[in-house]
C-alpha cells in the first residue's frame, strides 16, 4: 500500500517544483510520522531529486526496527532497480540498500546478516546484468 499510495501522488502531484518541499520540510514537518517520510523519500526517488539514494539509505537506517515499512522501502527499491534508467553510482548503492534491508528482514544476528547481505548483492547484480543484457539484445532486434 505504501508504494501505491506514492506512486498514486506521483501520478496527480509530481513536478520538480516540489523538489524544495520534498526535501527542505518546514518546522511543522520535523516531526512527521515514518509513513509520511517514506512518501517523501518515496517521491524524491521516483523523480530522482536531489540526493535521493542518500536520503533513502537514511530513512532504512531510521526504520530498521519497523518490519512493515521496511519491506515498503525493499518493494521501492526492487521497482526502481527494474525500471532501470539508474547511472552507475545510485545502482549500487541502491544495490547495496536493497541487500541489506533483505538482510536485515531475514538475519537474525548479525553474522547472519552479514551472510544473507553479501548474497543478496549477488544475486541482484546479476539480475541487474540480464536485463541490461536482455534490453540490449531487444534494442538491437
Amino acid at each position: 500500500m505504501p508504494n501505491a499510495i506514492s506512486k498514486l501522488v506521483l501520478t496527480f502531484l509530481g513536478t520538480e517544483k516540489l523538489e524544495r518541499q520534498l526535501a527542505e520540510p518546514d518546522f511543522g514537518e520535523v516531526a512527521e510520522p515514518k509513513f509520511v517520510t517514506f512518501l517523501r523519500n518515496g517521491l524524491l526517488a521516483d523523480m530522482r531529486l536531489g540526493n535521493w539514494e542518500g536520503r533513502l539509505k537514511g530513512f532504512v537506517e531510521q526504520v530498521r526496527q519497523n518490519r512493515y515499512l521496511l519491506e515498503a522501502v525493499v518493494w521501492k527499491v526492487n521497482e526502481l532497480l527494474r525500471l532501470g534508467g539508474l547511472d552507475t553510482k545510485p545502482r549500487k548503492t541502491v544495490q547495496a540498500l536493497l541487500a541489506g534491508a533483505i538482510g536485515d528482514l531475514k538475519g537474525a544476528t548479525k553474522e547472519d546478516r552479514r551472510t544473507i547481505t553479501e548474497k543478496q548483492v549477488k544475486r541482484i547484480r546479476l539480475q541487474d546484468l540480464v536485463r541490461r543484457l536482455t534490453a540490449s539484445e531487444e534494442d538491437e532486434a
